[in-house]
């Protein structure tokens, strides 16, 4: 009798939902929202939502910034999907994530490939070539980030903002830079110069003032004789002599790779890029 109940309650049970997941999803609870996604595959791993919550489980770590897990997620969709809709879409979302991610090499390879790919769709199209844009704006090339934003001009969902970024990214050419190599070369001529090459006085002089003295060090043990200690302190100087040398290199890059952060940054607050990295 137990066992023809249970069979009952069963039978009558509703198939399992992803509205509550989906509801997780857009209350930016995305890690509830993956063990929801889960458990519907779990329970129905054929069910009519199932490409849905395969989908939602890579950007639900894609929007958590958990990118190489989204990555991984979307290229097992890829290998494994039979629908070439469906690889489509996981392909450029695996392609997205790595951009995040900070990838710019492997995302623009495989942008490239989506972007004449025709089982994409003329949106999803679209979406691969702004995506690339940014791929090679943030790889630090902006005259292909430029062409491939005019490329993007006439989409009906980012062709206003792909157009503004073509314009924008000419700033790009514009930002303040230092060249490493001068500064190195300042510092050796005259130690702490690069500093002030790169706008640090304050290091400057503490670079100059350190390395004068125990210049003045040196001489004044050697014109004693007192090699011993003249040996000391030239060992000494060599390393403050060194290292103004390679604390100016390592500031100009420190420099540049600021400059180009903030750039970036900013373009990133005012276009919202990460709004293309998910969705149907």
């Amino acid at each position: 009798m137990i066992a023809l109940l249970s069979l009952a309650l069963s039978a009558a049970a509703p198939p399992p939902s992803v509205a509550f997941a989906d509801h997780l999803y857009d209350t930016g609870d995305y890690y509830r929202a993956i063990g929801e996604y889960e458990r519907y595959l779990f329970e129905d791993p054929a069910g009519d939502a199932a490409a849905h919550a395969q989908i939602r489980i890579g950007q639900s770590y894609l929007r958590g910034e958990r990118f190489p897990e989204a990555a991984a997620h979307f290229d097992t969709i890829a290998e494994q999907s039979r629908d070439p809709a469906l690889r489509g879409l996981a392909r450029l979302d695996a392609a997205a994530a790595r951009s995040r991610g900070g990838e710019q090499d492997l995302a623009v390879q495989e942008l490239l490939e989506l972007v004449p790919d025709p089982a994409l769709s003329p949106a999803l199209r679209d979406r691969a070539t702004y995506l690339l844009g940014w791929a090679y704006l943030l790889g630090h090339d902006p005259d292909l980030a430029i062409r491939t934003f005019g490329a993007a001009a006439a989409s009906p969902d980012w062709g206003r903002e792909a157009r503004a970024l073509a314009s924008e990214a000419e700033g790009a050419k514009r930002l303040p830079h230092r060249s490493p190599l001068l500064a190195g070369l300042l510092s050796a001529v005259l130690p702490g110069a690069g500093y002030f090459y790169l706008g640090e006085p304050g290091t400057g002089l503490a670079a100059i003032a350190w390395n004068g003295l125990f210049g003045f060090g040196v001489y004044d043990a050697a014109a004693h004789r007192l090699w011993g200690i003249a040996s000391v302190l030239g060992v000494l100087e060599a390393m403050w002599y060194g290292g103004a040398i390679f604390g100016s290199v390592s500031g100009a890059h420190k420099f540049d790779r600021d400059a180009w952060r903030n750039y970036t940054d900013g373009l990133e607050e005012e276009h919202d890029w990460r709004s293309a990295t998910v969705g149907p």
